[in-house]
């Protein structure tokens, strides 16, 4: 539970030593490592790993604030908070807590290509929508998994923190389902 806002976090927040970042919702069963020599043991290409709340403002349901808590912390520290910087940014969050301070944003204007790979069946995502980035703003995420296999799909990758963009072939479902995280 955070100590800040007095409730559980929303998501679990991976990021690799490559700067690739995956979420999942929160749940008490993900546990914290016992110790960072065993997480690294266990995971030894995991660059952090952070407990992520999102809160909005009171006046709509647009995810404005993330507050980050370290649960791992690895080598490339610096590249695990950056990257998680790039992800709050595009996904248009105002302020990033993260350990004792506060960041505030510029996020990217609304729109451009949202696209990822599913890293367990291959499928390729991508939605530019006007929908999607509303609700994407909303959930304060992109899809979380992938609709063909239920595999965590990959928040940001490298060719999207700099454009601001991402892209699933949507097929037959042209606009996401809206995600709620409890």
């Amino acid at each position: 539970m955070s100590r800040a806002t007095g409730r559980c976090p929303d998501l679990r927040v991976a990021i690799t030593n490559e700067g690739e970042i995956t979420a999942v919702s929160w749940s008490p069963a993900l546990g914290r490592p016992a110790d960072p020599a065993s997480a690294q043991a266990r995971v030894p290409n995991l660059a952090g790993l952070f407990d992520v709340t999102i809160e909005r403002a009171d006046t709509d349901e647009i995810a404005t604030d993330v507050l980050a808590r370290d649960v791992f912390v690895g080598p490339n520290y610096g590249l695990a908070r950056d990257r998680l910087t790039a992800w709050a940014v595009r996904l248009g969050i105002l302020r990033l807590w993260a350990g004792d301070e506060c960041v505030a944003l510029e996020p990217d204007l609304l729109g451009g290509t949202w696209e990822t790979t599913c890293l367990h069946c291959g499928a390729k995502w991508s939605d530019s929508s006007v929908l999607f980035w509303l609700q994407a703003r909303g959930n304060g995420h992109t899809p979380l998994s992938c609709r063909a296999c239920g595999a965590a799909l990959p928040q940001l990758s490298d060719d999207q923190s700099d454009a601001g963009c991402i892209e699933v072939d949507a097929g037959a479902h042209p606009h996401p389902i809206k995600e709620h995280v409890h």
